[in-house]
């Protein structure tokens, strides 16, 4: 009986040595790249670094500029080069590293390995801010008049207050 419980914490024992050894293999293994079975916006990201997903997502997720659509249709397309438009998803990628590289990679092995992350956005707001305001579909305050016409129903108010969006009242 002595025999056999001697057996059995020796199998115990070598169980225990050889899986935290290829625990801690595959911990430097996986060392600055992310972990197996790791997927970020349809991107198999097993053994890539933060730099290189960072460059599958841009080549995926493109990004020359942004239409702006007022309420009666009018278009104004401002380009990334217009705004000094910048972006990355190295900081999320980064964040993801941290809490699942390296030694932390057991933990992919029952959170969620399918993640999809938003890119980090920098752009210049004051050339923003003049590309919206020199945009017709905006009037200046001077630029807005109330009169009495005639019309065919009688003697009416024309204005084009209700026509355009005042400037003042646009939150962004």
């Amino acid at each position: 009986m002595k025999k056999k419980s001697w057996v059995f914490g020796l199998v115990i024992a070598c169980f225990l040595v050889i899986t935290g050894s290829l625990y801690a293999f595959l911990s430097i293994w996986y060392q600055g790249v992310f972990p197996a079975f790791m997927w970020i916006d349809d991107i198999y990201c097993t053994g890539m670094t933060v730099s290189e997903v960072n460059d599958l997502l841009l080549e995926k997720h493109p990004y020359d500029g942004i239409t702006v659509k007022d309420i009666s249709g009018a278009e104004l397309y401002i380009s990334a080069e217009d705004i000094d438009m910048v972006y990355s998803f190295e900081p999320s990628l980064r964040h993801i590293m941290n809490n699942r590289g390296g030694f932390k990679w057991g933990k992919c092995i029952y959170k969620k390995t399918h993640l999809d992350i938003e890119p980090a956005l920098r752009y210049d707001e004051e050339k923003l801010l003049a590309k919206l305001q020199g945009w017709d579909a905006f009037t200046k305050i001077s630029d807005i008049y109330a009169e009495i016409g005639k019309t065919e129903n009688g003697y009416e108010i024309v204005t084009n207050y209700g026509s355009f969006p005042i400037m003042e009242n646009i939150f962004y």
